[in-house]
């Protein structure tokens, strides 16, 4: 479909005033063709998979595909003022879209709609240890309700059986740490690390 995508931009200048995010605004896809024609209806909502930081290259070329327009090719993705970069990643950091947390924020509101306390806990560490976002405790701070949303239970079987929301988001500080085996290197896990010491007076 993505490959067909960028037939679709050779062949029609009008489809390049578009992200492949709202694609279908203008162009219907044919299951049976297996191609893209013009929209002859009323407008659809496009929406994407949603996708981990994890995957690495496949986070940041979904963030491309909400960001670009009229790309033809994969190297065109990479590609920012004439420089092919070697990766989706670099070409994300060159146009800015990680200089601030606008991105992380987007990440984390759409994954609060699909997945639970534990999901966003695994979420929100794989951010510190692979996005490095500029103001992880704000971060923190918008989401933690969600973050901590499946953890009222598990302390009413350790015997809190009324407990407040901040023995709950204490508990949930210290369950991030086990997160940090996951980590592919010591350099990732210090981002972690840096992050938690402002957490410090949460937690009794």
């Amino acid at each position: 479909m993505l490959t067909k995508y960028f037939q679709v931009n050779i062949d029609y200048p009008l489809a390049r005033n578009v992200t492949y995010m709202d694609f279908p605004s203008m162009f219907t896809w044919n299951n049976g063709t297996k191609k893209w024609t013009i929209r002859q209806r009323r407008c659809s909502v496009g929406r994407l998979y949603f996708v981990n930081p994890s995957a690495s290259e496949c986070y940041f070329l979904r963030t491309l595909l909400t960001k670009v327009k009229g790309v033809v090719s994969f190297e065109v993705f990479r590609t920012v003022n004439n420089v092919v970069h070697d990766t989706f990643k670099s070409a994300c950091i060159t146009l800015g879209l990680y200089d601030s947390d606008d991105e992380w924020n987007a990440c984390l509101e759409e994954a609060v709609g699909m997945q639970i306390g534990a999901q966003l806990r695994s979420l929100f560490v794989t951010i510190l240890a692979f996005g490095v976002p500029g103001e992880p405790r704000m971060l923190w701070d918008k989401y933690k309700v969600h973050i901590c949303n499946d953890c009222k239970a598990t302390l009413q079987c350790c015997g809190i059986v009324e407990s407040s929301f901040e023995q709950i988001e204490s508990w949930v500080l210290h369950s991030l740490q086990p997160y940090r085996m996951r980590l592919p290197n010591l350099a990732k896990l210090s981002r972690i690390l840096a992050f938690l010491p402002l957490l410090l007076p949460l937690i009794g």
